[in-house]
């Protein structure tokens, strides 16, 4: 499934106009936020979150493995083993103090969307196509209402003009979801994110 929706991707970019500018905007993959939910709530828990952990990670890196030629694959994997090693990071430290917020919710499910981009963006760049993670928490600012923020939309879009008016060519591919507050901690937008995501 996430191989056929990469290819129709990589053949839209390919057909579009030379100077038309697109933005390839994916949530995570199917199944991963449910992992990094029970992950966090076994944590919080003070019980073994590392099975689900182990899930994420072996969801990722064996798409890499399917997706990527053997030269290619090194590129990706270092990236998301970084990734991985920052959430287990999270983890613990929900473990050691037995609770997790709604605003710790959205730290861990914003890397299941960053995996997914470093996944996309991997894979394009392989197509021949260029691509660039550009963190839709660096363009899209909310208020701090944590698991179904509400977007600022006029600094938003002041963010948004500034950021592709400095990108050079490259196709940004943007986390769907993801934002940040004023505050600087990252949100979510909530159900349908990626959709709401777009429209910015």
């Amino acid at each position: 499934m996430l191989f056929r929706s990469l290819q129709v991707v990589a053949e839209i970019i390919a057909r579009s106009e030379q100077g038309e500018r697109n933005v390839a905007v994916f949530p995570g993959l199917n199944g991963v936020e449910d992992y990094l939910i029970r992950a966090v709530k076994l944590a919080a828990a003070a019980e073994d979150y590392r099975e689900q952990l182990q899930s994420v990670k072996d969801l990722h890196l064996g798409l890499v493995r399917e997706l990527f030629p053997a030269r290619d694959q090194a590129g990706v994997i270092t990236p998301l083993q970084i990734m991985i090693n920052d959430l287990e990071d999270v983890l613990k430290g929900v473990q050691l103090l037995r609770e997790y917020t709604r605003r710790t919710l959205d730290l861990v499910l914003s890397f299941g969307v960053q995996m997914s981009c470093c996944l996309v963006a991997g894979y394009l760049q392989v197509c021949g196509l260029p691509a660039v993670i550009l963190d839709a928490r660096r363009i899209i600012r909310t208020n701090d209402y944590h698991g179904n923020a509400v977007v600022s939309r006029g600094i938003t879009s002041e963010l948004i003009s500034a950021c592709f008016k400095k990108e050079n060519n490259a196709l940004p591919v943007v986390g769907g979801g993801l934002a940040c507050a004023e505050s600087g901690a990252t949100t979510s937008l909530g159900k349908n994110g990626a959709d709401y995501t777009t429209s910015l």
